[in-house]
Order: structure tokens, then sequence, then C-alpha cells
């Protein structure tokens, strides 16, 4: 019996392993994060941009930093706020991020709807 759970608990490991990488976000995986993300954010609020210390007060991150899991974590943590606790905000997000080194790219929140 205890070889058997034994044998399940290490099957069901292996395969939430398998099922992260395959998905952009990372939440429950302890699999090993392969990404490294410098990142800096541009956060305007009722039309007023905000400064460091607001963001980090706002969305629990640097106005600019490194984020070791994957880069739709920090989106999520983003965009939760927005619809949330800054629901009654008209926010704009701009996160200028490099992701392992490569070109530097631009996300933006609300994202613009397709034409």
């Amino acid at each position: 019996m205890r070889f058997a759970l034994g044998v399940g608990f290490l099957t069901l490991q292996v395969l939430l392993v398998v099922a992260s990488q395959a998905s952009p976000a990372r939440w429950f995986s302890w699999a090993p994060h392969s990404a490294q993300i410098w990142y800096e954010l541009d956060v305007t609020a009722d039309g007023r941009r905000l400064g460091a210390d607001e963001v980090a007060g706002r969305f629990g991150v640097p106005q600019t930093g490194w984020e070791a899991h994957a880069l739709r974590n920090l989106q999520d943590i983003l965009i939760q706020y927005t619809r949330t606790y800054g629901r009654h905000e008209d926010m704009t997000i701009v996160m200028r991020f490099r992701v392992n080194g490569r070109p530097v790219e631009s996300w933006t929140w609300p994202e613009a709807p397709d034409r």
C-alpha cells in the first residue's frame, strides 16, 4: 500500500512538472525556472503617472526589478490588481521587459482590442 501511494505521488509530481512546462503561468510549479525577466513598469491611474512607491504599494512588486518566474506570473499580478482593487480607476500599465537577455519587448494593459 505504501509503495503504491509513493508511486502515485511521484507520478502526480512528474505530470504536474510536465503540465507546468506547457503553461505560460507557473503558479503551482516547482519545476525549474527557465526565465529571468528584467522589467520596468510605467503606470498611469486617472491620467496621473504613479511613482515607484505607489507602484510597489499597489501591485506588491517594485517598479523596476527582476522576476525569476514566468513572465505570465508578473502579468497576472498586474492584471489582478486592475480588475479588483483598481477597477474604479482608469489605469494603464506599460511594461518593458527583457527575457533571458533577449531584446526589450513591451506589454500594455489593458490590451488593445483586435480590429
